[in-house]
């Protein structure tokens, strides 16, 4: 196979992503691979709650 790369799928179970940074400990800690990860490399969010997933509202 010529001109494989490396491929690192992580998936982050857990790792909840929003804008707020109050009572958010994942904006708050100091995260400097994740940071320079998420600058430079592709990635996906997905969502696993509610009706994402086929759960009716209320």
């Amino acid at each position: 196979m010529t001109g494989a790369r490396p491929l690192v799928l992580a998936l982050l179970d857990g790792w909840g992503v929003r804008a707020e940074r109050e009572a958010n400990a994942i904006a708050l800690a100091r995260t400097p691979i994740y940071d320079r990860l998420a600058a430079t490399a592709p990635r996906a969010l997905l969502s696993a709650s509610g009706e994402a997933i086929g759960i009716a509202p209320g």
